[in-house]
C-alpha cells in the first residue's frame, strides 16, 4: 500500500513539485503572521524566546522560500529553455528573490515599520484621555484623543527647541553617521492662564517632529496657526483637546539605527530643551523638574496619517504574494497546461479503486 501511495503522488512530473508547493504555502503564511507578532512574543515572552523564533523564521523563509523558488525554475522554466540563458535565469531570479525576502523580513519583524504603523493607527483609537495621565497611554501604539492639553499660553505659541542626533543613520557599520535634527515643545494641560500664580503648569509630555518637516501649527506666512481646536478626524471632538500618537526615533526617521546612542543623545538634548524652556519663561517653567522619561508625541490626525501610510500594505502583500505564492501558481498553471492535472486525478483515482477492492478482498 505504502509504494501504491508513493507512485501516485511522487511522479517524474511536474505534478509532485507543484503539489509540494502548494502544500507549502500553509506554514509560508504561518510564518509571515510569526513574523508580524514578534513584539507581542517579546512583551510575553522575553528576548530569548524572540531570537530564538526570528532566527526560526529566518532560517525557513530564506532557505525554504529559496527552495520552493529554485523548484519552480527547475521544473516549470528551465526545461524549456536553451541551455545558454538558464544560468543569466537564475542568477536575476535569485536576486530578485533576496530582495523579495530581505524587504518582507525588513517591514515584518520592526513594529516600527511603516506597515506595522500603519496596522496600529489603524486600530481603534484611545479617546477622552487625561493628557497627563501618562500611564494610561505612553506605551499604547494606537490614535490618541486627549479630552485636554495645550501647546501655547493664551494664545501665544510655544516657541521650539531643535535637538540633534548625530547617530541617526548610516548605511553599513563602518559608514559614516548621518545626523537627524528634531524640534520639541513642552506640552502642558490647559491653555489659559490669567493669573501668574495660576500658570505653574505640570509639563507632561514632549510634542516633537523632524526638523525637516513644515511645522503645522505654524502657518507659511510664518504666524501661528489657530489654536485651541484639534485637528483630529472626529465627529464630536473635545474642545481644546489634542490628538496624536506616542512617537520613538524609530517611527520618525525610516532607517534608524543609532540604537541606544542616538536615544542617548536625544535624552541629552531634551534635558537641554528643559532648560532652554526654565530660562526663557521661568515663570511658568523655572520651578518644575522635568521627569527624564516624559513621553514623546507626535501631534496630528491619527486618521489621516494612517490614510498616508496606508499605500505600504497593498506593497506589503504585493511582496509576499510575489516571494513564493506567484510561483507556486505558476508552477499550477504549467502543470494544468503539460496534462498533470489530469494525471494526478487518474492517479488518485486509481489509487482509491485499488483501496477500495483491498477492502473488499
Amino acid at each position: 500500500m505504502r509504494r501504491q501511495i508513493f507512485e501516485a503522488f511522487v511522479t517524474p512530473e511536474i505534478e509532485t513539485p507543484t503539489l509540494f508547493g502548494c502544500l507549502s504555502l500553509f506554514p509560508y503564511f504561518v510564518v509571515i503572521y510569526a513574523v508580524n507578532h514578534l513584539g507581542f512574543v517579546y512583551n510575553h515572552f522575553g528576548i530569548g524566546m524572540t531570537g530564538l523564533l526570528c532566527l526560526f523564521c529566518l532560517i525557513v523563509l530564506f532557505c525554504g522560500g529559496f527552495l520552493i523558488n529554485f523548484m519552480a525554475v527547475s521544473n516549470v522554466f528551465i526545461s524549456r529553455m536553451h541551455e545558454k540563458v538558464v544560468c543569466p535565469c537564475v542568477c536575476v531570479s535569485s536576486i530578485c528573490w533576496l530582495f523579495l525576502f530581505s524587504s518582507i523580513f525588513a517591514l515584518s519583524t520592526s513594529d516600527e515599520s511603516p506597515i506595522h504603523q500603519y496596522w496600529q493607527l489603524s486600530q481603534s483609537p484611545m479617546r477622552g484621555l487625561g493628557i497627563c495621565d501618562t500611564n494610561e497611554w505612553k506605551d499604547s501604539t494606537r490614535g490618541l484623543y486627549f479630552r485636554n492639553g495645550a501647546i501655547s499660553r493664551n494664545g501665544m505659541l510655544f516657541d521650539t527647541f531643535q535637538v540633534n542626533v548625530h547617530k541617526c543613520t548610516r548605511l553599513n557599520t563602518k559608514g559614516p553617521w548621518n545626523s537627524c535634527s528634531f524640534r520639541v515643545r513642552p506640552i502642558v494641560p490647559r491653555a489659559d492662564c490669567t493669573d501668574v500664580t495660576d500658570c505653574t503648569w505640570e509639563i507632561c509630555a514632549w510634542d516633537i517632529a523632524r526638523a525637516d518637516e513644515p511645522d503645522s501649527w505654524i502657518n507659511p506666512n510664518g504666524t501661528a496657526a489657530t489654536l485651541g481646536v484639534p485637528r483630529c478626524d472626529e465627529p464630536d471632538p473635545d474642545p481644546g483637546g489634542l490628538c496624536g500618537w506616542v512617537t520613538t526615533l524609530g517611527r520618525m526617521v525610516g532607517g534608524y539605527n543609532g540604537a541606544d546612542d542616538g536615544l542617548n543623545e536625544l535624552h541629552q538634548g531634551l534635558l537641554l530643551a528643559a532648560k532652554n524652556f526654565q530660562t526663557k519663561s521661568p515663570t511658568l517653567f523655572g520651578h518644575l523638574d522635568f521627569p527624564a522619561d516624559l513621553p514623546l508625541l507626535h501631534l496630528g490626525d491619527p486618521v489621516q496619517a494612517a490614510k498616508d501610510l496606508s499605500g505600504w500594505q497593498p506593497f506589503y502583500f504585493g511582496l509576499v504574494f510575489f516571494y513564493v505564492p506567484a510561483t507556486v501558481l505558476a508552477m499550477c498553471i504549467f502543470c494544468c497546461r503539460d496534462g498533470g492535472c489530469e494525471r494526478f486525478v487518474s492517479a488518485y483515482l486509481h489509487l482509491c479503486e485499488e483501496v477500495a477492492e483491498s477492502d473488499d478482498d
